[in-house]
């Protein structure tokens, strides 16, 4: 009996080692205050920009969240209901072939304008497929159109990434698969040049927000992110 029991119980330990639970916050987490933005079962958390629930094109698939284009029209983002200023956002995202998606943050709280028109983005793609791929300011994990990842780490379509944005004050980093690829401050001259420099130069509030809203792009392309969760830091 004692024998069967032990068996069992290595059993167990050892599916949960090999297959950890997901969206779910550990007891250390949730001490540094995490808290989940998915979890697994409902949007609760997201909206559309439009309304007050998100497009019907996202939804819950084996506990992942999931969109699905249904015709070739932009614009069915998703918008977290909460605002964030300082923040460490987690998330884990896949990409279809030939993909092509992102993580937004810092919106305006507005909502009159495009949330890439405010929005900082970490550019979540598939680097082998998507023509975007090609160029190191538009590839996995840069920040769109300014800053490339010092390293490429990025997995292939169809296998999950892990996604870490850091950003307390003025100061931005990117980490991808537990790699720390981009690192800036918005408040730098770099920083100011790179923007007069690029396609974001006329509009008003690009990278200039201290807070707003975070947002899963729709681009058209079937993407799954699991694990979403963020942890608020004090000034």
């Amino acid at each position: 009996m004692k024998t069967t029991l032990s068996l069992i119980f290595v059993m167990v330990l050892g599916f949960y080692f090999f297959f950890p639970q997901i969206n779910q916050l550990t007891k250390k987490e949730r001490k540094q205050g995490w808290q989940l933005l998915f979890d697994g079962k409902s949007l609760k958390n997201w909206h559309s920009a439009e309304s007050e629930t998100p497009s019907k094109n996202w939804s819950i698939e084996k506990q992942c969240l999931k969109f699905t284009p249904s015709e070739p029209v932009y614009d069915k983002d998703i918008i977290t209901k909460e605002i964030f200023g300082n923040f460490e956002l987690k998330l884990d995202w896949k990409i279809s072939q030939g993909g092509n998606s992102g993580i937004f943050f810092r919106i305006d709280k507005n909502l009159k304008k495009p949330i890439y028109e405010s929005g900082l983005e970490m550019q979540i793609l598939d680097n082998l497929h998507h023509p975007n791929g090609k160029y190191p300011q538009t590839s996995a994990g840069a920040c769109y159109g300014l800053y490339s990842p010092t390293k490429e780490v990025v997995k292939t379509a169809g296998s999950w990434n892990q996604a870490h944005i850091k950003a307390i004050g003025s100061k931005i980093e990117f980490f991808l698969n537990k790699e720390k690829i981009i690192e800036f401050d918005t408040n730098s001259q770099d920083f100011q040049k790179r923007i007069a420099n690029s396609k974001f130069r006329n509009w008003k509030n690009f990278g200039k927000l201290t807070q707003g809203y975070i947002a899963l792009q729709d681009h058209n392309d079937e993407v799954w992110f699991r694990n979403v969760k963020i942890r608020r830091i004090s000034d």
